[in-house]
Protein backbone atom coordinates (compact mmCIF):
# COMPACT_ATOMS: atom_id res chain seq x y z
CA UNK A 1 0.00 0.00 0.00
CA UNK A 2 1.04 3.57 -0.64
CA UNK A 3 0.25 6.73 1.32
CA UNK A 4 -2.69 7.57 -0.97
CA UNK A 5 -4.20 4.06 -0.94
CA UNK A 6 -7.48 3.40 0.80
CA UNK A 7 -8.91 0.18 2.17
CA UNK A 8 -12.50 -0.64 3.10
CA UNK A 9 -13.50 -3.78 4.95
CA UNK A 10 -16.90 -5.08 5.90
CA UNK A 11 -18.52 -8.06 7.56
CA UNK A 12 -22.09 -9.24 7.56
CA UNK A 13 -24.33 -12.25 7.87
CA UNK A 14 -25.70 -12.19 4.32
CA UNK A 15 -24.38 -11.08 0.93
CA UNK A 16 -27.21 -8.51 0.76
CA UNK A 17 -26.18 -7.00 4.10
CA UNK A 18 -22.54 -6.78 3.01
CA UNK A 19 -23.50 -5.26 -0.35
CA UNK A 20 -25.67 -2.65 1.39
CA UNK A 21 -22.90 -1.70 3.85
CA UNK A 22 -20.20 -1.49 1.18
CA UNK A 23 -22.35 0.59 -1.16
CA UNK A 24 -23.11 2.99 1.71
CA UNK A 25 -19.39 3.25 2.52
CA UNK A 26 -18.51 3.81 -1.13
CA UNK A 27 -21.15 6.52 -1.35
CA UNK A 28 -19.60 8.26 1.68
CA UNK A 29 -16.13 7.98 0.13
CA UNK A 30 -17.46 9.44 -3.11
CA UNK A 31 -19.11 12.34 -1.25
CA UNK A 32 -15.84 13.09 0.57
CA UNK A 33 -13.85 12.96 -2.67
CA UNK A 34 -16.28 15.34 -4.38
CA UNK A 35 -16.24 17.75 -1.42
CA UNK A 36 -12.44 17.84 -1.61
CA UNK A 37 -12.34 18.06 -5.41
CA UNK A 38 -10.66 14.69 -5.77
CA UNK A 39 -11.44 11.72 -7.98
CA UNK A 40 -11.27 7.97 -7.61
CA UNK A 41 -9.32 6.16 -10.31
CA UNK A 42 -11.71 3.32 -11.08
CA UNK A 43 -9.13 1.67 -13.37
CA UNK A 44 -6.99 1.07 -10.28
CA UNK A 45 -9.88 0.06 -8.02
CA UNK A 46 -10.18 -3.59 -7.02
CA UNK A 47 -12.08 -5.68 -4.53
CA UNK A 48 -11.58 -9.04 -2.91
CA UNK A 49 -14.11 -11.28 -1.19
CA UNK A 50 -12.83 -13.54 1.56
CA UNK A 51 -15.25 -16.34 2.43
CA UNK A 52 -15.57 -20.09 2.57
CA UNK A 53 -16.07 -21.83 -0.76
CA UNK A 54 -19.71 -22.53 0.12
CA UNK A 55 -20.47 -18.93 1.01
CA UNK A 56 -18.46 -17.55 -1.90
CA UNK A 57 -20.98 -19.07 -4.32
CA UNK A 58 -23.70 -16.86 -2.78
CA UNK A 59 -22.00 -13.62 -3.86
CA UNK A 60 -22.62 -11.73 -7.05
CA UNK A 61 -20.37 -8.85 -8.00
CA UNK A 62 -22.72 -5.85 -8.21
CA UNK A 63 -20.70 -3.89 -5.68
Amino acid sequence: MFADDTNLSCTGRTPAEIEHKLNADLSNVNDWLEANRLTLNTDKTEFMIIASKRKLNQFRTDI
